[in-house]
């Protein structure tokens, strides 16, 4: 009896042995169990990284023995392997996407009391992970029946959870004596594309048939006010006259109606960059965007789908004419 007992001791004693022997060489690890990083990243984690805060490890005797540099560009977890002292871990490397949606083309508005206001009209959102990112606008606080500034909020947020929020101010003014609804504007539109624009027109032709008519129908005339894009695009195809506001406000009308996405773009003003200078339009047939700017300009200029190398060019020679903040607007070709 007394051996059996002395036996179940001893074989006790070897689990319990066993069993911190496995606990200390083969559960227990240096480094961590996961480590997170950015998708898109150029480079991996260092060693550094993976290690335990407060652990002792040598790094230089620490090995990396996957090579996980092609995952960088995919989000998912990987199996990181690592070598240290004749042991191999394993450490979950996890490839997250950190980086908040980014608003493109988000400013003020400016409406007359009672219109309505399209808050997205004009405003893309670029992600470096995400194709569609959800957009909400929290615009409660705007009464468009009042004149007044009030505040609006964007709210962004990919499939990640990443976030970005931004307010803009929201104009609202009275009506102006001879006020246009967009609806008398677009009627106007509709009658003039068709005396200039056939089914068979590939979309370039239309883009060239518009820059024609508003070159030769609206007459260059310095100093008129800025009135906001409809009253404007109704002055130079009534009045047929006015600045570079008016110009890019009837190419806008113009290229809307005829189905041309279209994207509002103004340059830097060197004396006060929040107060725009000169005003044009980016266009979009397929092929990305491009510049189409219809105002008349010293040195022949041609402002018929250019690319930005071309734009550029010209601004450069002519006192930064187009010179731009390329994060307000998407790419340009």
């Amino acid at each position: 009896m007394k051996k059996r007992i002395l036996l179940i001791i001893v074989l006790l004693m070897s689990i319990a042995g066993c069993g911190y022997y496995f606990y200390t060489k083969q559960i227990y690890s240096p480094f961590k169990e996961e480590v997170d990083v950015a998708v898109g990243s150029k480079s991996m984690p260092e060693i550094s990284d993976y290690i335990k805060k407060g652990e002792e490890v040598d790094i230089r005797k620490v090995t990396i023995e996957t090579d996980l540099t092609d995952k960088l560009s995919t989000i998912g977890s990987y199996d990181q392997k690592l070598q240290y002292k004749n042991r191999e871990y394993t450490v979950k490397l996890n490839v997250v996407d950190k980086e908040a949606p980014k608003f493109i083309g988000l400013r003020d508005i400016e409406s007359y009391v009672g219109d309505s206001i399209q808050y997205k009209s004009n405003i893309t959102v670029e992600d470096n992970c995400d194709k569609d990112v959800e957009v909400k606008v929290d615009a409660s606080k705007v009464n468009t029946g009042v004149a007044g500034t009030y505040k609006a909020t964007y709210t962004a947020t990919d499939d990640a959870g990443n976030k970005t929020k931004e307010t803009i101010n929201v104009v609202i003014k009275d009506k102006p004596e001879g006020y246009v609804t967009e609806k008398e504007l677009n009627t106007l539109v509709d009658g003039i594309l068709e005396k200039i624009i056939t089914d068979d027109m590939t979309p370039y032709q239309k883009l060239e048939a518009i820059y024609k008519y508003v070159r030769s129908a609206v007459s260059y005339q310095d100093g008129t006010d800025k009135p906001g894009y409809v009253q404007a695009a109704y002055i130079g195809l009534t009045k047929h006259k006015g600045e570079c506001y008016v110009y890019w406000a009837t190419s806008k009308a113009l290229l809307t109606r005829a189905g041309i996405k279209e994207y509002d773009i103004h340059n830097m003003n060197d004396e006060d960059p929040s107060v725009p200078g000169h005003y044009w339009c980016l266009v979009d047939i397929g092929d990305g965007w491009y510049h189409f700017d219809t105002c008349p300009r010293k040195g022949g200029f041609d402002g018929l789908y250019k690319d930005d190398a071309t734009i550029k060019a010209y601004s450069d020679s002519h006192k930064n004419s187009h010179k731009y903040d390329p994060s307000k607007y998407p790419t340009i070709q």
